[in-house]
């Protein structure tokens, strides 16, 4: 599966590499530090109201002491109501995330870590526009299904269960030409 996104993700890059003028928008979303898979995006047009997507993203925080990290990537199909890049739009999103969780104990300096990898498939709506300068803002919600599959050996994980409807909040900021 990882090998399968990789592979869909660099046919993407090299066709928003290659296409034409006016019709490529490069975006970050500052929000995917927290987890997403689309920190970095480059959306091409690829019809007269349709774009693709292809995103990375690498992720990592602290919360009490317990630590967060992770990379991933997604997919993107956007239909827009008008014309493509501008105004509302509807899409769907496929995406794999891959990381580490480490957990501190607050009663003693132990920690406990696992790895895990977590599949997700979901829809988003919302609005992007570009103005005149080619500054691009998009604003975008939707719900994805995460499946979560933890790499636990020790059995300290067993508990932690993930896997379900998740929100999927996007706000993107770059530039389109």
């Amino acid at each position: 599966m990882k090998k399968l996104l990789l592979s869909l993700l660099t046919v993407a890059s090299l066709t928003v590499a290659t296409t034409q003028a006016q019709t490529v928008a490069l975006k970050a979303n500052p929000l995917a530090f927290f987890g997403g898979t689309d920190l970095i995006s480059g959306e091409v047009k690829i019809g007269e109201n349709s774009t693709a997507i292809a995103g990375l993203g690498v992720a990592g925080y602290k919360i009490a002491g317990s630590k967060y990290s992770s990379v991933g990537g997604e997919l993107q199909y956007r239909y827009y109501f008008k014309e493509a890049l501008h105004g509302w739009y509807a899409g769907a999103k496929v995406g794999y995330l891959s990381g580490k969780v480490k957990l501190n104990n607050f009663f003693s300096e132990e920690s406990n870590e696992t790895n895990y990898g977590a599949f997700n498939v979901g829809a988003k709506a919302g609005y992007q526009w570009v103005f005149g300068s080619g500054f691009t803002l998009d604003l975008n919600l939707g719900a994805a299904y995460s499946s979560f599959k933890y790499d636990d050996n020790s059995g300290d994980f067993s508990t932690l269960k993930a896997s379900g409807i998740l929100p999927n909040i996007g706000f993107g900021l770059g530039f389109s030409f």
